[in-house]
């Protein structure tokens, strides 16, 4: 290789990121504001699942309710939950996810299932045995991705607020008591 080729390669491998280099330079002013936007675009997604994700499990525990001629029940929420779910709404969404998750694991227990069993297998094992109706799983995936949202909203403009999180915290209670009767159908079988 003589020094004009050895030059011409030089040249050529570092052209890409030499334009990339001004190009940046160039934007320098801007940059910041572009990555905030590109940012709170993705968070912002999460914030819509979130909500999303709360009304299709309101509107299948209304349907569920309606089918079995049944009230959608107000659900109490002791004072510590709603004290929580006012200064860190994420955190309220998370523990009361964490009762579901106790229940859940209680019944992979009593299904005898593997220890590596998901939650939303053992959700599947309690409607095959009659536990839990259809819907079930329908409401626990929706939990799921509203529990997931909220764990990833990052930053302040896309945290859910503290009445999304209590309306996620009655969805979760809702759900702990449809889990809580097939637990109770599972023991009287048992016993």
């Amino acid at each position: 290789m003589d020094w004009k080729s050895f030059i011409a390669s030089i040249v050529r491998s570092l052209a890409w990121p030499a334009i990339i280099g001004v190009f940046l330079y160039l934007l320098r002013d801007d940059l910041p504001a572009l990555i905030r936007r590109i940012k709170n675009a993705s968070v912002a997604g999460a914030k819509f699942e979130f909500n999303e994700a709360l009304d299709k499990f309101r509107q299948e525990r209304e349907v569920t309710a309606i089918e079995k001629s049944s009230p959608v029940a107000k659900v109490q929420i002791e004072p510590a939950s709603l004290d929580l779910a006012e200064k860190f709404p994420e955190a309220a969404v998370i523990r009361s996810f964490q009762s579901v998750e106790a229940l859940l694991l209680e019944a992979r227990n009593l299904l005898d299932l593997a220890p590596r069993s998901n939650l939303l297998t053992v959700v599947r094992k309690l409607v095959e045995r009659g536990g839990l109706d259809s819907e079930a799983e329908v409401l626990f995936r929706n939990l799921q991705v509203a529990r997931n949202a909220a764990a990833h909203a990052g930053s302040q403009s896309t945290r859910i607020s503290p009445g999304e999180a209590l309306d996620f915290m009655e969805q979760a209670r809702f759900f702990e008591g449809l889990v809580v009767v097939a637990l109770t159908k599972l023991r009287h079988r048992e016993g």
